[in-house]
């Protein structure tokens, strides 16, 4: 925090209580001899191997360049670093080749996620626990992963997320592996009734170790309770995320046009959320091609109108 303030003074010239973290032009600078290692250090810091893909460094600020956004070192490296009696083969077993695991970057909090107050309070709770196994259950597009994104936020780790249904068969005893050794702060494993289903086979034996002796906070997710043997539901905590009702329907329209649309009052958003049963992500991507149809105009109930139908829902707006 002190080198933080100190930073903040020389930059702005400003005394500041939460300090600033530096800039990567500020890293650059300080650890590169030339503009010629600076150049191929600014092309290292976003490749495929660097500590920003890895999330060993993170930007905590959204600036229009990337020389402008500010670094700062994730938490769980703070503590490694800190440690009185660090682990030497914990930095290894992080940075293992993510050859199926991908890290999430994006964080959310929990007012931006449009869920039923009780259900929102429920996973809060949650997060509370040293570690905890979870099985989130729901349709396609109900913001399943978008609740793993909030739970790591709120724990402040990385959340590394795989698709089992992208994955081969004959590569879940090396994907297997990968979870085991890295040991990931956060992991979300989607289409989880490939390994959890009645007809699955992954080895067993290996699944319930990991399950059992890893430290990971480990999120499982798939569309129907059924579809999971009652062996591993019983050593997970299940939750429902239902499909949004038209009150959450309309917080969600209103959260996809923050600006709002032009001609669309609140008697039309309320009978547009209440006549057209969609999920979270059907929302977002009507918002989306929405965008696109406006352009650099104001978006307009026009837009809104046309976009719907291209997603094959015929609904009157104006009426």
């Amino acid at each position: 925090v002190r080198y933080g303030k100190l930073n903040h003074y020389l930059q702005t010239g400003t005394h500041s209580m939460a300090g600033a973290f530096p800039t990567v032009e500020m890293a650059l600078r300080v650890l590169c001899r030339n503009d010629a290692e600076r150049r191929r250090a600014r092309t290292l810091l976003t490749g495929p191997n660097s500590l920003l893909q890895r999330q060993v460094l993170r930007c905590v600020e959204e600036a229009p360049t990337l020389l402008g956004r500010q670094l700062q070192l994730a938490p769980e490296w703070v503590d490694y670093l800190l440690a009185e009696n660090p682990d030497p083969a914990w930095p290894a077993r992080l940075v293992v080749a993510e050859q199926f695991a991908k890290g999430c970057r994006e964080r959310i909090m929990w007012q931006e996620l449009v869920l039923a107050d009780g259900l929102k309070q429920r996973l809060q709770t949650m997060v509370a626990q040293p570690q905890w196994r979870m099985l989130l259950v729901g349709d396609q597009g109900v913001a399943k992963e978008r609740v793993a994104i909030a739970l790591s936020t709120q724990l402040k780790h990385p959340l590394q997320s795989l698709d089992l249904a992208q994955i081969s068969p004959q590569d879940w005893p090396a994907c297997l592996s990968e979870l085991t050794q890295a040991d990931y702060p956060v992991v979300l494993i989607k289409s989880a009734h490939h390994w959890l289903g009645r007809s699955s086979s992954v080895d067993g034996a290996g699944l319930q170790h990991w399950l059992t002796q890893s430290s990971s906070r480990i999120v499982f997710s798939v569309s129907h309770r059924h579809l999971v043997r009652r062996y591993w539901r019983q050593q997970l905590t299940a939750i429902d995320i239902p499909m949004p009702d038209a009150a959450l329907r309309l917080q969600l329209w209103h959260q996809t046009f923050p600006n709002g649309v032009k001609s669309m009052g609140k008697v039309r958003w309320s009978a547009l959320a209440q006549g057209i049963l969609l999920s979270n992500s059907q929302i977002v991507e009507i918002g989306r091609q929405t965008g696109l149809l406006a352009g650099d105009e104001a978006i307009t109930i026009d837009h809104l109108q046309q976009a719907l139908a291209q997603q094959g829902h015929d609904w009157k707006l104006r009426q």
